[in-house]
């Protein structure tokens, strides 16, 4: 959506990335059962941030997936100020999350990022390069069934360059990835066999 764009060559880590300009590029997908997870997710990504998530004194981040927006929609994942990462699900109608530490990727580098949320026990863990950065203990909970599309690089329309709230991501992305069961994100780069890849 409005100049997201693949390169002319191979620039990402498996082919070609999708660079974002920061201001009113994202891509959407339309909503599906592959996508609609419910008892467990997992959502990994690869991505090159072209500049640091702060960019003055309001409060600044990058909207890099989701679906459907931070306040309502069924999950999302967040770059925030330091480098560091949100991820939310809502389940019950009600929002729970976790944090990845300040720092926990480079910018001008690919990191490889992801979270998982387990609805049997309500664990929610997040991931950088292979290493668990972030882990939060929920209740058990399904999570809230939504018919929003899915969002990368943004939550839809046009954002300032450098936004007091959620902002749309300035840099590539590469193999995102989405998953209906708990995968082990341990190893950085693991191949999934039976995941909605886009």
């Amino acid at each position: 959506m409005n100049g997201a764009t693949f390169a002319a060559k191979n620039d990402g880590l498996f082919g070609k990335a999708i660079t974002f300009d920061g201001v009113n590029d994202w891509v959407q997908v339309q909503s599906s059962s592959s996508l609609s997870a419910l008892n467990a997710l997992t959502v990994s990504l690869w991505l090159r941030p072209d500049a640091p998530v702060d960019c003055d004194g309001n409060n600044n981040y990058r909207f890099l997936i989701g679906k459907g927006n931070i306040a309502d929609g069924a999950w999302s994942l967040v770059f925030e100020e330091g480098e560091g990462f949100q991820a939310r699900v809502r389940v019950g109608g009600e929002q729970r999350s976790v944090w990845a530490s300040a720092a926990a990727i480079p910018v001008g580098e690919w990191s490889e990022v992801g979270f998982t949320y387990d609805a049997a026990t309500g664990a929610m863990r997040f991931y950088a390069n292979g290493a668990l950065v972030g882990s939060t203990d929920h209740p058990p909970g399904t999570l809230d069934a939504t018919s929003h599309n899915l969002t990368i690089g943004g939550p839809g329309g046009a954002r300032p360059a450098c936004p007091n709230g959620d902002g749309n991501f300035k840099g590539a992305i590469d193999e995102v990835r989405v998953s209906r069961v708990v995968r082990d994100l341990t190893i950085a780069g693991e191949p999934y066999d039976d995941t909605t890849v886009v």
